[in-house]
C-alpha cells in the first residue's frame, strides 16, 4: 500500500511546528497559587457562614429549658415548683419521642435520669419534684432545685 502525497500538502506540512506552551514565570506560579488558595479560603468561610445559619435555626432544647426556668423565678414557690416539673417533664418529652402504640412511656424522671446520667430524681433533690411535689408539707427549696438544674441542664446536648 503506498499513499501518494501530492507536493502542496508536503508544503503545508512542512509549515507545521511543534506545539509549545508559554513560558510561565515564577511570579505568574506563585501568583496563581496564592488566587487559588485565597479562593479555597473564601469559599471555606462561606460554608462555615452557612453551616452556622442552619444551625442557629435548630431550636436548642438545654436553651428553652433554661430559659423556662429563668422565667419562672418570679414565681411563688409553689407554683415555682410546679413550673419546674412541668418544664422538665417537656424536656423529657422532647429527648425521647412518645413511644410505639403498644408500650408504655417510662416517667419523665426516668428518661432525664438515663438522658443526663444522674439519680438528681430518684435519690437527690430532684425527688421532691417527682412525689413530694404535692405533699402539703413539702420542704422543698426552690432556689437550691433550680441551682441544681441549671448543673443538668448544662448537660443536654442540644
Amino acid at each position: 500500500m503506498t499513499i501518494e502525497v501530492d507536493a502542496a500538502a508536503l508544503e503545508v506540512l512542512g509549515q507545521l511546528r511543534d506545539i509549545r506552551l508559554p513560558e510561565v514565570s515564577e511570579a505568574g506560579i506563585l501568583a496563581d497559587w496564592a488566587a487559588g488558595a485565597m479562593l479555597g479560603l473564601l469559599m471555606a468561610f462561606a460554608l462555615l457562614l452557612l453551616a452556622r445559619g442552619l444551625l442557629r435555626r435548630i431550636p436548642s432544647h438545654r436553651n428553652a429549658a433554661l430559659q423556662a426556668l429563668a422565667a419562672s423565678r418570679s414565681l411563688e414557690p409553689g407554683e415555682r415548683l410546679l413550673a419546674q416539673a412541668h418544664l422538665l417533664q417537656a424536656l423529657a418529652s422532647k429527648l425521647q419521642p412518645d413511644a410505639r402504640s403498644g408500650e408504655s412511656r417510662p416517667h419523665w424522671s426516668a428518661i432525664l435520669e438515663q438522658k443526663l446520667r444522674t439519680d438528681f430524681f430518684s435519690t437527690g433533690p430532684g425527688a421532691a419534684l417527682c412525689s413530694g411535689l404535692y405533699s402539703p408539707d413539702s420542704n422543698a427549696d426552690p432556689d437550691r432545685l433550680e441551682q441544681e438544674l441549671r448543673l443538668l441542664l448544662r448537660r443536654v446536648r442540644r
